[in-house]
């Protein structure tokens, strides 16, 4: 990712130009699957179907939820954040 794509991540992405179609759906559906996985809506998943293959969604799910395991595991081990891998918003 670039820099100004970190930077967007943080704030407004749907409004970014350093975003394309498919990486917003892709972005909007990870939020999704983090805070409400079981109300992904059927719009939802249209949109990402205009971008991606079925396996490509499956792929990008498990990457979510790979990622939502590993910061809840973190979290409840209170394992600090290695600073070097945080990104700079």
């Amino acid at each position: 990712m670039t820099q100004e794509q970190l930077r967007d991540l943080g704030g407004d992405y749907q409004a970014s130009g350093v975003f394309s179609d498919a990486e917003k759906a892709a972005i909007r559906f990870a939020e999704q699957v983090t805070h409400s996985a079981g109300y992904v809506s059927d719009s939802d998943f249209q949109t990402l179907r205009k971008h991606f293959s079925e396996e490509q969604i499956v792929e990008i799910t498990l990457v979510s939820c790979l990622a939502n395991f590993t910061n809840r595991f973190n979290d409840a081990l209170h394992v600090p954040l290695d600073p070097g891998l945080s990104p700079a918003f």
